[in-house]
């Protein structure tokens, strides 16, 4: 009798060729489409930071700004003096000088003045060729008001690339150009409107949008006297 033997062939548990190429297709896709998300994502980052960066100088001369004017001394008496408005054109933008007194001054352990200080805002050439497009916005402080010889003031440069600085003065009724109170029986204006025009440093992004601010001095100091009348707009 003759045995005959029987063979039995199992499938290999691979994988085709065709199902290995779909798979490296969908592969290929997820990655693409996680990296442009990805990719996105990290600009979009970037552009947000950029722009926070930006912002952040306008933000904190604009507090340092308005804390000043809201503390304004009254501009005569025997540690304060006159609120000078000033204004200037040169190549048809404004470079206008407000020099004033406030009490802004932070009193602590370590400086051995009052809060009353002199303060001046004005534009300056800027100090590096890196900043060449418009002028810089100096903050110059003095805190130093009993001296007998002339200090330099503590200068700040707040901003840079400025094509024009624009201070208005509200005195109840019109807003003026300049203001001299040793002209207008020692007072201040009812509301300071400060207009600032930046250089086009970005052509290719566009002209910058001008800054305006304006600050209502609640109180309207005068001379001899301790408190103010209120101003209305």
């Amino acid at each position: 009798m003759i045995m005959k033997r029987k063979y039995f062939y199992f499938r290999s548990p691979g994988f085709t060729l065709l199902e290995v190429l779909v798979a490296s297709v969908i592969f290929t896709t997820l990655i693409g489409s996680l990296y442009f998300l990805f990719h996105g994502s990290v600009k979009l980052r970037e552009k947000s930071f950029e722009a926070m960066e930006k912002e952040l100088p306008k933000s904190y001369f604009i507090t340092i700004l308005k804390r000043d004017l809201v503390n304004m001394a009254a501009p005569a008496g025997v540690l304060a003096g006159p609120m000078l408005g000033e204004t200037e054109e040169k190549g048809g933008s404004r470079r206008d000088r407000l020099e004033f007194y406030t009490t802004s001054g932070v009193v602590n352990g370590t400086s051995p003045w009052g809060e009353i200080q002199m303060v001046v805002y004005e534009l300056l050439e800027p100090e590096t060729s890196g900043n060449s497009a418009g002028y810089d916005l100096s903050r110059a402080v003095t805190r130093n008001l009993l001296s007998s010889i002339i200090e330099e003031p503590q200068e700040t440069r707040m901003l840079h690339g400025i094509q024009s600085l624009a201070f208005y003065y509200y005195d109840g009724e019109q807003w003026l150009d300049s203001w001299d109170s040793t002209t207008m029986e020692n007072k201040a204006p009812g509301a300071v409107k400060i207009r600032i025009e930046f250089a086009n440093q970005e052509p290719l992004r566009g002209d910058i949008q001008p800054l305006e601010i304006m600050c209502e001095l609640v109180t309207n100091p005068s001379a001899g006297k301790g408190n103010a009348n209120e101003t209305g707009m």
